[in-house]
């Protein structure tokens, strides 16, 4: 287990519309990879949000989901250790495939856009 494991806690996802879902980020000051991530002014790598979406997705879905494509991610402002990110994401089920299209936000500013799809094991549970 590492500490990129578990960045949704499930008691921070909430449903607010029929496959429409907030989730909230943020990642600890002391977490090891703002180490090299840069040592003088740390940010949240692009790809742990990535990983934050997908996570988010697999706890609103109820199962393990891969990433199969990244159709589009726009990163608009950086996201710093302890800041507060609300990741809003739809759902569209397309036969085991899943579209999803997030927002994430800190306050009023928006921090990225994404549309990335999923695949989901339906075998197993998150």
């Amino acid at each position: 287990m590492t500490e990129l494991d578990n960045l949704i806690e499930k008691d921070k996802l909430k449903e607010v519309a029929p496959s429409s879902y907030e989730a909230l980020f943020s990642l600890p000051a002391s977490a090891g990879l703002f180490k090299g991530h840069f040592p003088q002014k740390a940010i949240v790598p692009g790809v742990v949000l990535i990983e934050a979406l997908r996570q988010a997705a697999a706890l609103a879905l109820g199962k393990k989901v891969t990433i199969k494509g990244i159709k589009q991610v726009k990163f608009k402002s950086l996201v710093l250790p302890d800041e507060i990110v609300i990741i809003a994401f739809n759902i569209k089920d397309d036969d085991g495939l899943y579209a999803i299209k997030a927002t994430l936000k800190s306050g009023d500013e928006l921090k990225a856009k994404m549309q990335i799809t999923l695949a989901g094991d339906e075998n197993s549970t998150n």
